[in-house]
């Protein structure tokens, strides 16, 4: 996912949050600046009803994960996000392997 600056997620929103395994959830608060960490984090609720905190860096609107490419490898998404082109995608997909989706892979 790129770094680019993101603007505010709102409450309820349907987001998904990068990283090992994707989280599917819904904001419930944030953001805000974790005591933990020091850095500024979502807290949501996720598909299963577990309440998680997520980087800013890597939650997005599941609008915008929908509509953007990645490179899935192995069950999971090792590049890509909102902003990423789909020939960024293929040239990283040579080099890494995986195959290049727009948004999640067919069932």
């Amino acid at each position: 996912m790129n770094s680019v600056s993101r603007p505010h997620i709102p409450a309820g929103a349907e987001v998904i949050a990068y990283g090992n395994v994707l989280e599917v959830g819904t904001i419930e608060e944030g953001p805000f600046d974790s005591p933990i960490t020091g850095s500024s984090v979502y807290r949501i609720r996720t598909a299963n009803g577990e309440i998680t905190t997520r980087s800013v860096q890597i939650v997005v609107p599941r609008i915008e994960f929908e509509t953007s490419w990645h490179v899935w490898k192995g069950g999971t998404v090792i590049a890509g996000g909102p902003g990423i082109s789909r020939d960024r995608m293929d040239e990283y997909a040579s080099v890494h392997g995986g195959d290049v989706v727009y948004g999640w892979p067919a069932a």
